[in-house]
């Protein structure tokens, strides 16, 4: 009776510290944002691309924008090389707010740069939906030949555009080529689901160990 006491004991011990390991695993999974669902908002289909005049430090292309979800984690341009593959200036896309504050400063080198394709930057900025942001494109160093690709906004139909510069003059009706890639808060349902799969785990492991100490148990009798 004593060694069903102490075994019934043990496998409570065993099953509790499955709980909380299991517990903390559900936390890590709804705090880590590599387990969270992402949406991407791209601009339509269509031939009609049209480019900016060459990017230079000064002469930029800017695109004002009011996002739709508060974690805004990629953003996504089109640019054409005009024939200048070898380029070796840095193209700079900037997140800042209306007071001019820079969110995300990211730089890429121009010769890696596809001509006429998406090409994605890791801003990674907490934002609030319905205030109004810009993004800019230029070029730091070595002048190149690069532009910015742009559309008619009618024909873009994305929510988050809202007025297109160049070189600070308004481009009247036109929207930046781009995509908005969101991550998404977790939802009720995510979070129970990672809870259950992480308890499942750590309760069948935690039975597997059990198992085996009785198993120790019984031939050692």
């Amino acid at each position: 009776m004593k060694k069903r006491y102490t075994m019934n004991a043990t496998k409570m011990l065993i099953m509790g510290i499955a709980a909380i390991i299991g517990l903390a695993g559900a936390l890590y999974l709804c705090l880590s944002p590599q387990f969270r669902r992402q949406e991407i908002h791209k601009c339509a289909t269509t031939n009609e691309n049209w480019q900016t005049g060459t990017l230079t430090e000064t002469e930029k292309a800017v695109q004002e924008f009011l996002p739709q979800k508060t974690e805004l984690v990629r953003l996504a341009v089109w640019v054409n090389h005009q024939d200048d593959p070898a380029s070796k200036g840095v193209l700079r896309l900037t997140v800042y707010d209306t007071q001019g504050h820079s969110l995300a400063v990211c730089d890429r080198e121009t010769a890696g740069l596809t001509s006429g394709a998406w090409e994605w930057f890791d801003v990674n900025v907490k934002i609030t939906v319905g205030e109004t942001y810009y993004f800019s494109l230029e070029i730091i160093g070595e002048e190149t030949s690069l532009t910015a690709v742009y559309r008619p906004l009618w024909l873009d139909r994305i929510e988050e555009n809202v007025q297109y510069f160049y070189d600070g003059e308004l481009i009247e009706g036109a929207s930046a080529a781009c995509q908005y890639c969101y991550r998404l808060p977790l939802t009720i349902t995510e979070i129970c689901i990672y809870t259950a799969f992480s308890l499942f785990f750590t309760f069948a492991v935690g039975e597997l160990i059990y198992r085996a100490m009785r198993k120790r148990h019984k031939s050692e009798r």
